[in-house]
């Protein structure tokens, strides 16, 4: 049994729990034993063992130990879809790779999740379907 320090916890999936102590979150791995400490202001699991969170500012990723994956140098993180996530960075978008690898240029306005390969951008009020081989 888990000792009664948090001031709130709830499930992402199956034996995975977010745990809020004193407004930061950690994450509990019930099935193995992981517990992420609670310094993250949010915390969404994503699968694959990896979890992105906003610390502070900047959103970033780390996995199931909680050892950074992804550098926290984002102000917006959306999730993963199709392998690459939209990512906001002084005040544009862009995307990057599951790998944290830039795969575009940080230049658009408006960036949405990839939906079978492609993904609705905006840039100087122009909407165009972009598009990864």
């Amino acid at each position: 049994m888990i000792a009664p320090e948090y001031n709130k916890i709830y499930g992402q999936a199956e034996s995975m729990m977010t745990a809020v102590k004193n407004g930061v979150c950690g994450y509990l791995d019930l099935k193995n034993g992981i517990f992420v400490p609670t310094v993250y202001e949010e915390i969404i699991c994503i699968g694959n063992d990896r979890l992105i969170v906003r610390k502070g500012e900047k959103h970033g990723v780390i996995d199931g130990n909680g050892s950074e994956v992804i550098p926290f140098e984002y102000n917006k993180l959306r999730a993963f879809k199709n392998g690459y996530a939209a990512a906001e960075m002084n005040g544009k978008w862009g995307y990057i790779s599951e790998g944290g690898v830039k795969v575009t240029l940080f230049e658009y306005d408006y960036a949405d999740d990839f939906c079978d390969g492609a993904a609705v951008i905006k840039k100087e009020n122009v909407f165009k379907i972009l598009k990864f081989k």
